[in-house]
Order: C-alpha cells, then structure tokens, then sequence
C-alpha cells in the first residue's frame, strides 16, 4: 500500500477515537476526511451562534398579502400569497410522487398551467390539458438522466416569463439543483415554494459552508420568507440550547412583490396543517434563537 494511503487511512482512525471527546468539547479536529473526490477537508461543528444566525432567516415576515392554502390538508398542501397566484404565468413543480392535488387547484381555481418533473414512473395517470408531465430527475445539469432547472424553463412556452411559480419537494437535491441555477432564472420566479430538508446537517461546518449557507444567500438576494411550516413527518434535531425541526416547507415571495412589513408573522398560520395527522405538531421557538 502506498505510503499516502496509508497515512489517509491512519488519520482516519485517529480521527474516529478522538471524535466523541472532540464533538462533547467542541474542539475543531486537527485532523482531514476524505472526500468521494479525494480532496482535504476541515471537519468540525458549527458554532452555536452561526447556527442560530442562519435558522433566524427562515422567520417568516407579515407582509400586506394575505396566504391561501393549495393543495391537500395534509402533506402536499402550502400556504401562498392569494392575490399573486391570479398573475401567475405557470407552475414549475418538482417532485411529485403521483400527488398532483396542489397543480390540479391552481389549474382549476386561477387558471394556471402546470410542468410536472419527476421520474416516469411516478406519473399521475389522471392529469389534465393544464398539466404536462416531463418524465426526468431535476439536476444541477442536464444529460440523459437529469435536466437543469434553467434548461427545463428555456426549453418550455414560459421561457421569458418573469411571473412563473416554483414548488420544490426533492428530498434533499435542492441544494445542488438551485446552487447551480443562474440567479436570473430564479428572478423569473414571483413565488417559490421548496421543501428544505436534513436541516440537522447544518452541524457540519463544511455541509454547512458548502451547501445550506450559499443556498439561502442566494435566494435571500432576491425574495423573503413570507411563510414557514415543519414537516411533521419527520423528526428534530438538538444542540445545545437549539430544538429545529430537520424538515420544512418554505414560501418565498420575490422582494419587488412587496411593498409593506409588518413585523414577523404568527404560527402556526390559522391555515396551517399536519402533515403527518397521527404525529404532535412541531412549534418553531424563536425567540429561543434570539
């Protein structure tokens, strides 16, 4: 074995007997993992206050728009601005998994076409003239497996739309997607609405650096959190004096949509559901984050 494997391999190890001591002291590791690409990388926990900096931006803010809800009371169903939702061009929906409830409304009540991506078999086989399904995986580019967000609005009819409506549900893969989208794509967005997950990953400094951090610069750059809501279906996650939920649905509204602030706003949102109907909702204690 090569000298430099070994050494990898022996950091590694040290690493691993020192990790419990490391993480209950909170001791930044002198020591390197190695990466799917081989490269060095500092790995350590992410400072309580940076943590609580960074979760503070998804309090949402009392805006002059009143909040809908679309789609189904449970799991699939968010709250948006009702008055923008009449001006919407189209929908984009990412991730579907047979449930269309959220783009057959917005169809039936305003009028809004639908593109629905999501891999060929997870198509609902009751869609209407509105909706039209593209069997593929969304991708940070496009190939023969994937295809990037900003390829999918250029090769469309609302290419050129500045009024589009973006709901966003796969599972982990918006970090990449999003990062790797132009911002002006993202301007032709007047509302998004993405499902954020593994938000206990923002523990690990380099996850947290690389990923959630530049994700939420990138979208704060152009929108605000008008609206917030865990997803009881899944779990918490602890730190310290810090209790969040490990999974979200956020509404955002592009800035230039809003003219007045009132402050932050309440939840649970009167129109707030349960995801998971069986499972104890799950409050979001801000001021905790203060």
């Amino acid at each position: 074995m090569p000298n430099r494997s070994r050494f990898f391999l022996f950091g590694r190890y040290i690493f691993r007997l020192l990790k419990p001591l490391m993480n209950r002291f909170h001791i930044r590791s002198a020591f390197m993992n190695v990466s799917e690409q081989r490269e060095l990388r500092i790995s350590y926990t992410t400072p309580v206050r940076t943590l609580k900096t960074f979760l503070l931006l998804f309090r949402p803010l009392e805006t002059e728009h009143e909040l809908e809800r679309v789609g189904r009371n449970d799991d699939g169903g968010y709250l948006l601005p009702k008055l923008d939702l009449s001006e919407i061009d189209a929908c984009f929906s990412i991730g579907c998994n047979f449930v269309w409830d959220f783009e057959k409304e917005i169809g039936e009540n305003y009028g809004v076409p639908s593109v629905i991506v999501d891999d060929v078999s997870k198509k609902p086989n009751d869609l209407s003239p509105l909706q039209t399904y593209f069997p593929s995986w969304l991708g940070k580019f496009s190939n023969d497996k994937t295809i990037s967000l900003e390829d999918l609005i250029k090769g469309s009819n609302f290419s050129k739309s500045e009024n589009l409506l973006l709901q966003m549900d796969i599972e982990g893969s918006e970090f990449e997607c999003l990062l790797n989208t132009p911002q002006s794509v993202l301007q032709q967005f007047r509302i998004m609405v993405i499902e954020i997950h593994n938000l206990q990953n923002i523990l690990h400094h380099y996850i947290f650096l690389t990923y959630y951090y530049p994700f939420m610069k990138m979208i704060l750059e152009d929108f605000k959190v008008v609206h917030v809501h865990p997803n009881n279906a899944c779990s918490t996650w602890e730190y310290k004096d810090i209790r969040f939920p490990e999974v979200i649905e956020v509404t955002f509204l592009r800035r230039d949509r809003i003219k007045a602030i009132g402050g932050y706003a309440e939840l649970p949102h009167k129109l707030d559901q349960l995801n998971a109907p069986d499972n104890p909702p799950i409050l979001i204690n801000w001021e905790s984050l203060l």
